[in-house]
């Protein structure tokens, strides 16, 4: 004989019920990894970077100190923010900090203290960072005083009355050695000229005015006028 059993209902609806519970366990799974993988992508370029930071300490040249945070692996700067901090002490024993440095204004990962807080002399910087990593670094450096700058006389903005009086005695100098010169050398010679004689009762062409033989002359006194074509034989009586 053959049994038919009836289905619970209520198994069916157990089933139906647990298939939306299963969803949204599945959907907050999802979400988990999605967020996960975020937090993997956001920390991704910050170890790229990889490595320790690294704290290069010197001087600006001006008694100032200053620090460069870079990342050991790639020598990228460090852009997060830092506090860094340097103790200074020289060779005669004297101390200096610990400093807070400041970030600079120009340049990523440069972080500078105030000019002129190092005397001349050698140092030995030890600088301390706590944030965003823990690092120190040791180095040693001389400050040299800074070259003065040049006074008004050896720039050249002296008195002008001054100036002015020098370059006229440098002139009358000038002029004094030109007379010695001309003074020592004989006086030039001249081309003599000799004035045409004046003569009488000559043809010579070197008398001025050429004068006829015919023709009187007296010094002193104006000649005679020639004799007319008439009277230039007169007849005799």
């Amino acid at each position: 004989m053959t049994r038919h059993e009836t289905p619970d209902p209520r198994a069916g609806r157990a089933v139906a019920g647990m298939r939306p519970r299963a969803r949204a366990i599945h959907g907050l799974v999802v979400a988990a990894l999605a967020a996960a993988l975020a937090l993997l992508g956001l920390a991704a370029p910050a170890a790229a970077h990889g490595g320790p930071i690294v704290i290069s300490v010197g001087t600006d040249g001006a008694g100032g100190i200053t620090a460069n945070l870079t990342y050991h692996n790639d020598g990228h700067p460090v852009e997060e923010s830092a506090d860094v901090s340097v103790t200074a002490v020289s060779d005669t024993g004297e101390s200096v900090g610990p400093v807070a440095l400041r970030s600079a204004s120009e340049g990523v990962g440069w972080y500078v203290s105030d000019p002129g807080l190092l005397a001349e002399g050698h140092w030995t910087l030890t600088a301390t960072m706590t944030t965003p990593a823990e690092a120190t670094a040791t180095a040693e450096v001389d400050v040299v005083p800074l070259p003065e700058p040049p006074s008004d006389d050896t720039a050249g903005s002296g008195d002008p009355a001054g100036d002015a009086q020098d370059a006229a005695g440098d002139v009358d100098d000038a002029g004094a050695t030109a007379g010695a010169t001309t003074a020592g050398r004989p006086p030039p010679t001249r081309a003599p000229t000799t004035a045409p004689r004046r003569c009488c009762g000559s043809s010579s062409p070197s008398c001025s005015p050429p004068r006829p033989p015919w023709l009187p002359c007296s010094r002193g006194a104006a000649p005679a006028p020639p004799p007319r074509v008439g009277d230039a034989y007169p007849h005799r009586s």
